[in-house]
């Protein structure tokens, strides 16, 4: 499965599982946009300008971890999918962890 397929299958498991606004977000986006409200909220708690600075920052914090995270997440799977095409094409991985191809003919 390459990593578009990947992504694109546990986009529709999203979607599934999602029931609307009662049950907590299902993906990286919804989960990111629930936690800035959440801050934005915690700002501008019941429009009387009394901030919670504290709990927005956690909040904003949570959001960047978890971007961070799935970034991580989506480098390893771009690794996994160039490593695949790569055997496919019949390289080799060194012990530095580049990739010798074998040798072409030219016509």
């Amino acid at each position: 499965m390459t990593i578009a397929e990947t992504l694109l299958a546990e986009r529709l498991d999203d979607l599934r599982s999602a029931d609307g606004a009662s049950s907590p977000p299902a993906n990286v986006r919804t989960t990111v946009d629930h936690l800035l409200d959440m801050a934005f909220d915690a700002l501008w708690h019941d429009d009387t300008e009394h901030a919670d600075l504290i709990t927005a920052g956690a909040h904003m914090e949570a959001a960047i971890k978890l971007l961070q995270a799935y970034r991580e997440r989506l480098d390893r799977l771009s690794e996994v999918d160039n490593d695949e095409f790569m055997l496919a094409a019949g390289g080799t991985k060194n012990e530095r962890g580049g990739w010798t191809m074998p040798a072409t003919r030219d016509a």
